[in-house]
């Protein structure tokens, strides 16, 4: 079974080392931050994952659940 731990704030400073230790670890990683070239910086960043299994980085406003990126979360089994 493939882990995504989606990684709010993991567009810079704890939330990137986060996501970077997970990948490390073999989850796939869902980066999730209002700052869309934050959570692209940390996903260029991330190790590759295996062959069809690719690490995303979504916008999202965690005080928003009808967010699109929140809806794109849910697809991956995670609600806000």
């Amino acid at each position: 079974m493939t882990r995504v731990p989606p990684t709010a704030g993991g567009g810079s400073g704890i939330g990137r080392a986060v996501c970077a230790r997970l990948a490390e670890e073999g989850a796939l990683v869902a980066v999730a931050d209002q700052n869309e070239a934050g959570a692209a910086e940390t996903l260029r960043g991330l190790p590759r994952g295996e062959p069809g299994q690719e690490h995303e980085a979504f916008r999202v406003d965690v005080s928003s659940a009808q967010s699109t990126a929140a809806k794109e979360l849910a697809r991956w089994g995670w609600a806000l």
